[in-house]
């Protein structure tokens, strides 16, 4: 199991800083062994917290955006790679999955994911703040380490963590189900479950955050319990001791002066008191023994006025003796002479003439004679801690008060949070002041460890009273048990809202600079109390605060800090500013609390300390345009800053300019009509009530608090609710209802004051998971912009104005919980750990049984032959119990049938490491007196894996890795395989060879450490006693060593598990005789030689069955050459997703703006300066349209620019893997593939393909197989595997991997072999052979391929050696690319035609440092490739013509940094390719116009949406290389009709090309359709396709391209299409390769044929409407002509009768087709210059029509209405006179003229009109009036106004003044002004609106 976790939480000592020692690395694997019977959550905090993990992941010192934002103004994200990392390989994978590994499917059949990028966004700042512990002393680390690698990480500064919520990866948030911290019980630190942890001696908190300034300050005043207090006991755990020994004698407590022990009074021996009776009395000359200090310190000199300290008495608070350790108290008494004296109090642990005074407090006393008290009335006295004492003789200890007079006026030098000197020596500051001492002795301390027995962990186990100052405190930080021992206390896990009801304004500082929000709930900020003493200080000021705390840092809620100040005597207020008291006395009040005093808002809550006020203050949310929000706070504008006419300054983080804190919340989709947002956005709803601020809406929040149930739930509704709650029975105000849901177990708690109704506050209690859980009956519900729009209440794990560590932790906690209860993880986990297992492929059954047992935290397993006998693993209830889950993997009735034995595909191959580990633990490997430390670590280069050296997070191969053939055919994955390679075959048998010939020694390529240390040596063994071995196997076999069954028996059972097949059993025995009866042979030999065979076998190397049928396995085939030219394309990958912006950036002399924007999206840390780029130009002519004319290169890539400059290479930019054309407003509805994993990516840049149609096949591997039918092709990669080089697994081509460096790959077996003569190598290949002869249909697949890989090495590695010797390169070009040189020299000797090669570099996974460590990796890149084209050109012979080299990575990056100095995972970056015949010197593809979201194709994180598909750049890349015909590219390239005419043709991209892009060239037409549709969603790609294929259909022969481009969906407009309740509206293109067909193009998809097909095809869709041509233009030079000239066909033709009468259901006889026709065709007879309905396109025509008639349906209510309801609504005809009723007519004055005429017309200004006069009452009934007398809305566009009916009048031949009635009755001239209407009125005109 240890070993299983080791690889899927793979970590490197590369990354770890202490890399050179032991412990700290070996406690990575230490960490997964001691895990093995936890649980899966433990593994993976262990592992998050590790420093290795934190460093390779690099989220070690990551940081919140804030975090240097309001410091240093530089905007850095947190760092993303961990949050995907642990995701993606540790926790829950990509998508979602059932408990059985398959994948969930949505109704489509495509996969679901897991997460998408907003979830990265968000995970990524839970791993934030994260820093080493210190280090410390007892274990090995570095000499000069300041901190620990080997403990867990501290979570240290609360300033680098992000405060605010984080939704979960559902609907919900990282904090759902969580009690809110608000209702945490008063005293809750005293409540039953509060927990305490152990800090020893230090008072500094760990989960507290606290000023580094104070960790050694000993004035630093905690919180001491008393030890009559419950909570001490509970803490301490008593011990009763006995007191400790001492030789002090009793006292008196009486002080007397004695000038040979102390000049101050003394108290000598023991005693419950020290008093000094009158020794004080007076002041300076006339203090008897003045002057009574143990130090220089003197009294004042001026004696006019009895100011002085008359008395000091200490006595004990419980009235034992004084000891070292007790509480006890100082009673002054003083004689003040006016109020703002002040009385300090001091104490010394050592009473010499050189004390250390330590200040107490400050006090001011009423004026004349007291004893010298706080106005507190719950505590008065002045109390402190004595100090330790440890001498038996006990110790000295002094208190000094000091009364400083208010006679001098400026006492502000004094200090400000405390005086400076306990004694005035400056006169002018001191004359009337009196200091006074008072010594006493004080009894040995009690040791801590003799008082109490301390727990580490304390958590209480009931509820505890309070005693002394717990009561009159709100929650605790550290308290003190004893002295010089603490607890802090960490309050239960709890979350906070953000948004909350009734907020009031805090502020902070001295000078009230800075404010916001507060919750009066929490415990937010200090405690805050104004008001004024008649007899005492303050007495003036009434605005000016105080900070009265009990402790340090002390947080108050509101209510607290009003009980706090009513103690006091003060009041809660709006403040000026603190400190009513600091202005005059110097420095602050009771206790120094307002040290805590202070106000940044840059650097937030390292130097911010909030007070309550009574103002209000306001909620805001600024939202951005992707819905993202930040939280914004408006406190009231009620006083300003003290000295200044400004108001406070908003906390940056709150601040509706500065912030930069945006997170995502799930906003309510009810809220917005489909299609549309449903958040506030400028641009979508104009911000629906709220403030546009640029393109973000500002808007005022509204919390609703309600109610979920009002009766009884079930349980499964509680488990619905979204807040959790305390025990209520904490409370003290709840009572129980009776259990009345007995089925589903609800309790019921209702506070008392509300026993009969169900309100936000009832809890409910359920069973989950096999404990009780509460939940508080209440949805939060955030009302945004006046209640448009809202968002469930998001919780966090913080208080925004009083963040602490502690919640760090448990959002970290909770974060960990949720994804490791997450319902993917059971099957994901048990996949991967079946994976090393040794299950490659498990079985649905095999994860099911690992899933269930997971979930439920046991596993039982029942002998098959006696079901009573049973046995369980785990703990019941435990989820993820390891000890369950192996278990359930070792014991399942699936892994323990034999039938599973005989499925092929079982098992799986043998990881190299554990190989290895079996060999040497079954032959008894002993290690050498000399081997020490490290020295026996072996290179992953020898064996392929080794313990340590992990090359990154995944491993050594890949987990998903499908070899080419069998495995991939089947989609099987082998992930061992990965590294199954022709180097790695011969290199780990010739070490395993090693092992037992020489020991664990690196000679020869054997395994080990080289141990010759300088001296001349013979390796290994060859001295015949392993002295420069590290260790050797000393196995001796037992039994008879002449019996070679009896051996080869033995090694069977270890090696095999006896499962060696009976022919390789009989061909290892035969060989083993064979070398025992040898001369020179013998047991040791023939031992060798059996180990060396039997290691050899498929059944050592696999766990699947092996059945030979013995027949001799043939090579893996290679055809011949034929005479087709040389070609090679070479595909570069930079693995880790190239920061490719640092490889091609805007350059400033030709795009300063642009460059500008780089600038500031890049940052400080990252952006390229001129000087580090080269500049390149662009050719406009040549390039595809870019927003610059120069651009940048890196210096480190500059032989890139020389290439490019001459004419030989091509930049792509913005280019990547696409399904479709998409942006950023529909990347994630179009887009299925897992955007920014790295293994996901680059499998979809190596495959092409983005829907799997050709079986996880690489591009380049499909080439191959096209042109593998008819010539000689090569697939070559160098070092590993790589999936863009497999084709056809059923083709059988294989992929040959060569090693870099010598010649491709070692000899086979290549030292001497034991035995008498060397000829025995060939003889032993021989038999190596036949042990890997062919396999029948029984056999393993994994055996096979192992077979097949060996006997194809053995050939190959003799074949590619000759090759090599003879052609040795230049080193110059790098090692991989030197290699693909070596290997095109020698195409004639290889006889091949083409060549397809691969390699990869590794390290481009910058998410830190990434500018130094890019330039590196580019240096690295830059010779080589320049070195390598150059060897080609200098070849001669047109190989370099022949050479096609692309360079690429899998995705590009952020433009944007993160806090690690890096970039996160993008999508589209830049390529590179590069050949003699590339038609260079041009940048191609789209480079984005701005790095911001005014650009579709940027998104809010700096990633770019690619503009470019991989396939654009593959199209004429593929043609180059000789595959033409459509049918054989679209195998190469199965999406690319996807891109219609978006490619690159081998015309574009080569010189003398002539491959071009089919049925493109001519017409483009850009089209947008509607769909009526049955459900609410787009159309599947299935579907698109489908519908572009009826495009395509209805051209005829006419041949074109369909793709669409994008979809919208929306709600029905009502009125029509009534059984239907969605639209969607689809924009698509269609090209062609012929000029003047667009009209036809749009006439094809109008038809009434194309629109029944379509809706016949697609079964979502119901009608079909008329098309809109969006574009119109040819798409590049024409190809041809049309191939047909249409007809333009009539109006009436395109608006049928039949279509005219389905627009309306009952339409008056006024509206009929046949009207409607003649009114056209009359008007276009009259106006041949100004025809309606036929200009443009048909699409367009069809379009205009539609526009028409959705303006006059409206107007005449769906055809109903003639005239204007509100005119004629009533009416009736006399004498063919039509009289009409206007509403709300009353006969009168009967003037209804002036409101339907619009005009009283004078001559020479008005509109000519219609005569308007008071229309006479004309009636035949009372209230009718004649209609021809009036000029209100008639006909289909319900014309009005007397201007309109006068110039229709005129434009139709009518005289419309005298006869309007006829617009309602007549229906040519009804059309008619309509269609005038139409046609004129406006700038521009309806009509023109729609042309243009």
């Amino acid at each position: 199991m240890g070993w299983a976790l080791s690889k899927i939480f793979a970590t490197s000592t590369g990354t770890n800083s202490d890399s050179s020692n032991s412990e700290t690395n070996i406690n990575v694997m230490d960490n997964f062994v001691t895990s093995c019977f936890s649980t899966y959550k433990d593994v993976i905090k262990k592992a998050s917290f590790n420093e290795e993990m934190g460093a390779q992941l690099t989220f070690l010192r990551n940081q919140a955006v804030h975090t240097d934002w309001h410091i240093h103004g530089k905007l850095a994200w947190p760092d993303e790679n961990y949050a995907r990392e642990n995701l993606q390989l540790h926790s829950i994978g990509l998508i979602k999955l059932h408990d059985d590994g398959t994948p969930i499917l949505d109704q489509f059949g495509r996969r679901i994911s897991n997460y998408n990028q907003k979830h990265i966004f968000t995970a990524a700042k839970i791993w934030t703040g994260f820093n080493p512990s210190y280090r410390r002393g007892n274990y090995e680390d570095l000499d000069w380490a300041t901190t620990s690698y080997l403990d867990p990480l501290q979570i240290s500064s609360i300033r680098a963590r992000d405060w605010f919520p984080k939704i979960d990866f559902e609907s919900g948030y990282i904090g759902d189900t969580y009690p809110l911290c608000a209702d945490l019980p008063s005293k809750h630190f005293l409540k039953k479950n509060a927990m305490y942890r152990l800090l020893g001696g230090s008072p500094n908190p760990l989960w507290h955050w606290q000023s580094d300034s104070t960790y050694y300050d000993q004035e630093f005043e905690q919180l001491t319990l008393t030890s009559d207090s419950p909570l001490y006991t509970k803490l301490c755990n008593p011990k009763n001791p006995q007191p400790p020994t001492t030789s002090l004698a009793a006292g008196t407590g009486s002080a007397e002066y004695n000038a040979a022990l102390s000049s101050a009074p003394l108290c000598q021996g023991s005693e419950s008191f020290c008093d000094s009776n009158s020794l004080l009395e007076g002041r300076g000359v006339n203090e008897p023994n003045a002057h009574n200090t143990i130090d220089a310190c003197t009294d004042g000199t001026d004696t006019t006025y009895d100011e002085s300290v008359k008395n000091i008495v200490v006595s004990t608070v419980k009235g034992d003796d004084l000891r070292g350790g007790e509480l006890v108290k100082i009673e002054a008494m003083v004689i003040s002479e006016r109020i703002g004296d002040v009385v300090d109090f001091y104490y010394t642990d050592n009473a010499t003439s050189d004390p250390e005074w330590l200040f107490i407090t400050r006090v001011s006393p009423p004026v004349g004679e007291s004893i010298v008290n706080v106005k507190n009335t719950d505590f008065p006295e002045i109390t402190y801690t004595l100090p330790k004492c440890v001498s038996p003789e006990g110790c000295r200890q002094a208190v000094r008060v000091v009364l400083r007079s208010r006679r001098v006026t400026n006492r502000h030098s004094a200090g400000t949070t405390r005086p400076k000197s306990t004694c005035e020596s400056d006169q002018s500051y001191g004359i009337y002041d009196d200091a006074d001492d008072l010594v006493f002795d004080v009894l040995p301390s009690y040791r801590a460890k003799d008082l109490c027995e301390f727990q580490t962990l304390v958590t209480l186990d009931e509820n505890l009273s309070c005693d002394e100052r717990e009561c009159a405190v709100d929650t605790v930080r550290v308290v003190e048990v004893v002295p010089g021992v603490y607890y802090e206390y960490i309050h239960a896990p709890c979350v906070y809202l953000p948004f909350y009801n009734n907020p009031v304004k805090l502020f902070a500082a001295w000078s009230n600079t800075v404010a916001m929000c507060g919750d009066k709930k929490l415990p937010s900020a200090l405690s805050t109390c104004c008001g004024t003493y008649s007899d005492r200080l303050p007495n003036s000021h009434n605005t000016w605060a105080d900070v009265l705390s009990e402790y340090r840092y002390e947080r108050l809620t509101y209510k607290g800090n009003e009980a706090r100040c009513t103690a006091w005597g003060r009041s809660v207020c709006d403040a000026d500013r603190i400190g009513a008291l600091s202005g005059w006395s110097g420095h602050c009040f009771h206790r120094q609390s307002c040290r805590d005093i202070g106000g940044s808002t840059t650097w937030l809550i390292d130097h911010t300390r909030f007070q309550w006020t009574t103002a209000s203050c306001t909620i805001q949310v600024k939202v951005q345009p992707d819905g993202t929000i930040a939280i914004i706070h408006d406190p009231a504008k009620t006083t300003t800053s003290h000295s200044s006419t400004a108001y406070p300054q908003v906390q940056s983080h709150v601040h509706p300019e500065k912030t930069r804190s945006y997170f995502y919340v799930q906003w309510d989709p009810s809220k917005g009509d489909i299609g549309k947002l449903d958040y506030p956005h400028v641009s979508d709803n104009n911000c629906d009530g709220g403030t546009v601020e640029g393109d973000t809406c500002l808007c005022v929040t509204t919390v609703v608090d309600q109610p979920m149930y009002s009766s009884i739930p079930s349980r499964s509704q509680v488990l619905e609710l979204k807040v959790g709650a305390f025990d209520p029975t904490l409370y003290g105000e709840y009572h129980t209802v009776q259990e009345s849901n007995d089925l589903d177990g609800v309790s019921v708690y209702k506070l008392n004051s509300s026993a009969d109704d169900y309100t936000t506050e009832t809890i409910f209690r359920v069973m989950k998971d096999d404990e009780h859980v509460f939940f508080k009956n209440v949805l939060s519900v955030v009302n945004v912009c006046d209640g448009e729009f809202e968002f469930r209440n998001s919780p966090t794990f913080y208080d925004i104005a009083n963040p602490e560590l502690v919640s760090a932790y448990q959002e970290t906690d909770a974060y960990i919980d949720y994804v490791h209860n997450h319902a993917s993880a059971p099957p994901f986990v048990c996949t991967s750990l079946l994976k090393h297992f040794g299950y490659s492929n498990p079985t649905p059954l095999q994860t099911l049984e690992c899933s269930i047992a997971f979930k439920a935290g046991v596993f039982t397993f029942t002998n098959p032959t006696n079901s009573g006998d049973t046995l369980s693993f785990g703990v019941a209830g435990q989820r993820g119990n390891l000890a369950a889950v192996a278990a359930s993997i070792i014991l399942s009735d699936e892994a323990l049938t034999p039938t599973a034995d005989l499925d092929p595909a079982a098992g799986g191959i043998k990881s190299p490491l554990l190989k290895l580990t079996q060999a040497m633990r079954s032959f008894k490997l002993t290690r050498t007196l000399h081997h020490r430390r490290t020295d026996g670590f072996f290179s992953a280069g020898a064996f392929g894996e080794n313990p340590y050296g992990i090359p990154d997070q995944f491993s050594f191969y890949e987990p998903h890795f499908m070899p080419a053939g069998a495995h991939r055919e089947a989609y099987l994955m082998a992930p061992e395989a990965g590294i199954l390679n022709l180097g790695y075959m011969v290199n780990s048998q010739n070490a395993l060879h090693n092992l037992f010939r020489m020991g664990m020694s690196a000679c020869d390529g054997g395994i080990g450490p080289f141990m010759g240390k300088g001296k001349v040596i013979s390796c290994g063994n060859r001295d015949g006693l392993f002295t420069n071995s590290a260790g050797y196997l000393d196995y001796t076999p037992d039994g008879v060593v002449s019996s070679s069954s009896n051996i080869v028996g033995q090694l069977a059972t270890i090696l095999t598990a006896d499962r060696i097949s009976p022919s390789n059993r009989a061909l290892i025995e035969e060989a083993y005789t064979d070398n025992y009866n040898a001369v020179g042979g013998g047991a040791k030999a023939a031992l060798e030689i059996a180990q060396v065979l039997m290691t050899t076998t498929p059944e050592f190397h696999t766990t699947n069955n092996v059945a030979m049928n013995d027949d001799a396995r043939t090579l893996t085939p290679r055809r011949e050459k034929d005479n087709s030219p040389y070609k090679a394309i070479i595909h570069v990958n930079l693995f880790g997703g190239m920061d490719s912006m640092s490889m091609l950036a805007p350059h400033p002399d030709g795009c300063q703006a642009l460059y500008d924007e780089y600038k500031d999206a890049r940052g400080s840390g990252l952006f390229l300066t001129p000087g580090e780029m080269v500049k390149i130009d662009v050719d406009a002519s040549t390039s595809d349209p870019q927003p610059c004319t120069s651009f940048g290169v890196h210096s480190s890539l500059s032989a890139l620019a020389d290439i490019y400059n001459d004419g030989d290479g091509i930049f792509f930019t913005n280019i990547g893997h696409l399904q479709k054309q998409v942006n950023r407003y529909n990347f994630e509805t179009e887009t299925t593939a897992q955007l920014f994993s790295h293994h996901w990516m680059k499998e979809e840049s190596f495959n092409v393909d983005a829907f799997n149609e050709r079986d996880n096949s690489g591009v380049l591997g499909r080439m191959a197989d096209v042109l593998g039918n008819s010539m000689a092709t090569a697939q070559i990669a160098i070092d590993k595997s790589l999936s863009n080089l497999v084709g056809d697994p059923t083709l059988g081509r294989k992929v040959d991997i060569i090693s870099r460096n010598g010649n491709g790959v070692n000899q086979l077996y290549r030292v001497n072999l034991p035995g008498p003569t060397e000829s025995k190598r060939d003889a032993l290949l021989d038999t190596m052979s036949k042990l890997n002869s062919k396999t029948n249909q029984q056999s393993g697949i994994h055996a096979e391929l192992w077979s097949q890989v060996f006997v194809d090495s053995k050939h190959e590695s003799e074949e590619y050696r000759e090759w090599l010797s003879s052609e040795r390169g230049n080193t110059s070009m790098g090692s991989q690319l030197n290699m693909i040189f070596r290997l095109i020299k020698l195409r004639e000797t290889r006889n091949v035609n083409r060549d397809v090669f691969s390699c990869e570099l590794s390290g481009f996974d910058q998410h830190f440092d990434l500018k130094s460590g890019l330039g590196r990796l580019f240096s690295q890149i830059n010779n080589p490739l320049k070195e390598f084209r150059n060897a080609l050109i200098n070849e001669g012979g047109d190989l370099w013509n022949s050479v096609t080299l692309i360079m690429t990575s899998e995705f590009g990056r952020t433009t944007t940094p993160n806090a690690s100095g890096g970039t996160d995972h993008g999508w589209g970056g830049n390529y590179f390719m590069m050949g003699g015949k590339v038609k260079g010197g041009r940048i191609l593809g789209q480079h984005p116009t701005n790095y911001n979201l005014s650009d579709p194709q940027v998104t809010g994180r700096g990633a770019w949406i690619p503009t470019t598909s991989n396939e654009a750049m593959w199209y004429g890349t593929t043609q180059w290389f000789g595959i033409t015909s459509e049918l054989a590219l679209n195998y190469v390239l199965p999406n690319v009709a996807n891109f219609g005419c978006r490619l690159y043709s081998e015309t574009q991209l080569f010189e003398e090309g002539t491959g071009n892009i089919p049925s493109c060239g001519g017409d483009t037409v850009q089209v947008e359709q509607t769909f009526y549709v049955t459900e609410p969603r787009l159309l599947n790609p299935d579907e698109q396709v489908s519908f572009c294929q009826k495009v395509v259909d209805a051209m005829g022969d006419v041949e074109v391209k369909c793709v669409v481009l994008n979809q919208l969906l929306s709600s029905a407009p009502g009125g029509r299409h009534l059984s239907e309740n969605f639209i969607v509206t689809i924009d698509y293109e269609v090209s062609g390769s012929e000029e003047g067909v667009a009209d036809l193009i749009v006439e094809s998809v109008n038809s009434e044929e194309f629109q029944a097909q379509t809706v016949e095809a697609l079964d979502v869709v119901d009608t079909v409407e008329l098309a809109r041509v969006v574009t119109s233009s040819p798409t590049s030079s024409p190809t041809g002509s049309p191939t047909s000239s249409p007809t333009r066909p009539d109006v009436c033709s395109i608006l049928t009768e039949e279509v005219f009468n389905s627009l309306a259901t009952n339409p008056a006889d006024l509206y009929s087709h046949a009207s409607f026709c003649n009114a056209v065709n009359n008007w276009n007879a009259d106006k041949p210059g100004a025809q309606v309905f036929m200009e443009g396109t048909e699409m367009l025509r069809r379009h205009e029509l539609a526009a028409f008639f959705g303006n006059v349906l409206h107007e005449s209510g769906d055809f109903v209405y003639p005239r204007d309801t509100a005119m004629c609504g009533i009416s009736t005809e006399s004498n063919s006179v039509h009289y009409c009723q206007p509403t709300g007519y009353s006969s009168g004055d009967g003037n209804y003229a002036d409101p339907h005429c619009k005009h009283d017309l004078t001559p020479i200004t008005d509109t000519p009109g219609c005569t308007c006069s008071p229309v006479p009452e004309s009636i035949t009934v009372a209230g009718y009036l004649n209609a021809d007398l009036l000029f209100f809305g008639r006909g289909p566009m319900q014309l009005s106004r007397s201007d309109y009916y006068y110039d229709a009048g005129i434009s139709l031949g009518v005289d419309l003044c005298a006869s309007p009635e006829l617009v309602a009755t007549n229906p040519a001239i009804a059309w008619g002004t309509a269609i005038w209407f139409w046609m004129t009125s406006g700038i521009p005109s309806s009509h023109k609106s729609v042309i243009d």
